[in-house]
């Protein structure tokens, strides 16, 4: 399913710069699991709302199991949300 946004545009057009402090020229589809992941590490419910606009339930899916760098909270709150078993996401693995 295509989500609105054109993809090559800037996070910024988006999402306020607080979020992405530590980088510049983030783009929708080049960076969107970096862009997913601080959005429901940091973002307000707004933003998340927008977040869910700009791309498909699978990507975000795709983002929580994957990502190394969302806190244990946040991942443990969207496994519940979207139903995904704790043992597939990456950051609550214990190395």
């Amino acid at each position: 399913m295509e989500k609105k946004g054109n993809k090559k545009e800037s996070v910024y057009k988006y999402f306020d710069r607080v979020y992405f402090w530590d980088y510049i020229n983030i783009k929708l589809d080049k960076h969107y699991k970096y862009i997913i992941a601080r959005i429901l590490d940091y973002g307000q419910w707004k933003d998340v709302r927008t977040l869910q606009k700009l791309y498909t339930k699978e990507q975000i899916i795709e983002t929580i199991k994957t990502s190394r760098y969302l806190s244990k909270k946040t991942a443990n709150y969207w496994a519940i949300k979207y139903k995904i078993n704790k043992g597939e996401i990456e950051c609550m693995k214990e190395y």
